[in-house]
């Protein structure tokens, strides 16, 4: 193995020194572990939430919601040449044991998801949480970022797919639960305070274009 010094760094970097290299791999496991617990508090919460919020769904909405998952599973399936039985017998994470329990588990966390909606939509609606055009620039460089893609590819996507309007509800409903992580309580599994706070992200240099999609719509 080749020693770990300036010259490896200057080579598999953008550092010039190894401890520069370090100190930005240190940082970036530390921001890996934040935005993990982060994500794990938002889901324990709006689990909680929904635990404690009793109604129940319009059974038509319920019933176009669980057809739409379930074709979406079986496209998902069939585009890695799998059936239900395939999949249940290479997958390790699964925790169905058959076709009906695994299409059971199916329907119930698309249940879920859809009361989340609800939930959420109707707080975003009580507290007037509002979506601006800097919240869909950002939301478009991280797709970028996730996707491997220029944000102008997004904004393409966006706009060919008429997606705008969700993508503005997929934000809303974001910074609706970000409210109400923010007066839960939250701690991890030694009992210490988990700070639920959302770090600020930098603002994108492409703004300006962005913004002129959304005022556009």
């Amino acid at each position: 193995l080749p020693e770990v010094d300036d010259e490896f760094a200057q080579l598999i970097s953008e550092f010039d020194t190894v401890e520069e290299m370090k100190e930005d791999l240190r940082k970036g496991a530390e921001q890996q572990v934040k935005a993990d617990q982060l994500a794990d508090a938002r889901d324990k919460v709006l689990e909680a939430v929904l635990e404690a919020t009793e109604f129940e769904l319009p059974e038509s909405v319920l019933a176009r919601e669980l057809e739409a998952r379930r074709a979406e599973v079986q496209r998902q399936l069939a585009g890695g040449g799998m059936t239900v039985e395939d999949y249940l017998a290479n997958s390790e994470d699964e925790e169905a044991k058959d076709a009906d329990e695994f299409w059971a588990m199916i329907d119930k966390r698309s249940e879920q998801a859809l009361k989340a909606q609800v939930v959420l939509d109707v707080y975003a609606d009580t507290n007037t949480v509002d979506v601006s055009q800097q919240d869909l620039t950002e939301l478009i460089f991280r797709k970028a970022q996730q996707n491997g893609s220029s944000p102008q590819d997004e904004i393409n996507h966006m706009m060919e797919h008429n997606h705008i309007g969700a993508w503005m509800q997929e934000i809303r409903r974001n910074k609706a639960l970000a409210l109400v992580v923010a007066k839960a309580k939250v701690v991890d599994s030694e009992g210490n305070p988990v700070d639920v706070t959302v770090p600020e992200p930098p603002a994108p240099e492409a703004a300006a274009e962005v913004e002129t999609v959304a005022e556009s719509e």
